[in-house]
């Protein structure tokens, strides 16, 4: 519970600085407008804002990643297979900025599939308890009944 309070905190921390980033740009077009500055100059403004929001979004994708890893390896379920003939592939990326794989929206969404399916047929399985376990309770309860009501 804690790893997944602290991955919540830490994504809407970095999702909050995306739109920081967002804003402060649109501010910085306004005023280059204002300015009668030239096109040239305003779109070395979105360069290096799409610059800092592609290194907010690998940064969203490690933290979902490292998330979604310690989750799949504690209920012992395999990872997409990280081909490192490749650079990037379909299921995992390469951050040659942090040096380490993160995975793509693709495979995490291939990850979330298994743990739901994984904690789908775990609580299958105690469901299939339940009808039994009902059925015995109520079967001591009569006896206790019965038992109690003849004294």
């Amino acid at each position: 519970m804690f790893d997944w309070l602290r991955y919540r905190y830490r994504l809407s921390q970095l999702q909050r600085e995306r739109r920081e980033i967002r804003v402060r740009y649109e501010d910085e077009v306004r005023i280059a407008k204002q300015q009668n500055k030239s096109e040239e100059d305003i779109s070395q403004l979105w360069v290096s804002t799409d610059k800092n929001l592609e290194e907010q979004q690998v940064q969203i994708f490690l933290i979902e990643t490292n998330y979604l890893v310690s989750k799949s390896e504690r209920l012992l379920i395999a990872l997409p297979r990280i081909d490192e003939d490749q650079i990037d592939n379909e299921k995992w990326r390469w951050s040659p900025r942090l040096g380490q794989y993160y995975l793509t929206p693709e495979g995490m969404t291939e990850v979330r599939a298994a743990i739901r399916a994984d904690k789908k047929e775990r609580s299958e399985v105690a469901r299939s308890w339940l009808p039994g376990l009902t059925g015995l309770i109520g079967v001591l309860i009569g006896l206790l009944a019965i038992i109690l009501g003849r004294r």
